[in-house]
């Protein structure tokens, strides 16, 4: 990523690793676990060095799909409501080292999301358009 940025490249990722609560949202994971040996206390603290270095490189705009516990659990009715409702916490918390961040309401019909999302990226990509498509393609696998 970080050569194809140096290349003048526009990156979009549909992630954003946070070094700021371990064990949750894209965060390091074994960070939040206890040492159990020399072996894992060292996996630990590389990792939690590696995720650090990651967020010191700040994107320009990160965008926050919003969507309560409820609404998540009606799209994915497999995934745990009580473990959506911690993770929709945590995610109100989160602050990306103080990136720009946007947050749209994921709740709202596909259309309308999708509408905002592009209104936000647009600027981002005015230097090498004259505009962004508002439509979308969903491919079948």
């Amino acid at each position: 990523m970080q050569n194809a940025l140096r290349a003048g490249l526009t990156v979009v990722t549909d992630r954003y690793p946070q070094a700021e609560i371990a064990g949750t949202c894209d965060g390091p994971g074994l960070s939040a676990a206890q040492p159990g040996n020399f072996f894992v206390a060292w996996l630990r603290k590389s990792e939690a060095s590696l995720y650090q270095r990651m967020a010191e490189h700040h994107p320009d705009l990160i965008i926050r799909l919003d969507v309560s516990p409820q609404v998540a659990h009606q799209r994915k009715p497999d995934h745990d409501l009580e473990l959506l409702q911690t993770k929709s916490e945590i995610m109100k918390q989160l602050r990306f080292g103080g990136a720009r961040m946007v947050s749209i309401d994921a709740s709202a019909p596909f259309q309308t999301v999708w509408t905002q999302v592009v209104h936000e990226i647009q600027p981002f990509f005015a230097s090498h358009f004259s505009h962004v498509e508002t439509g979308y393609t969903v491919q079948s696998s």
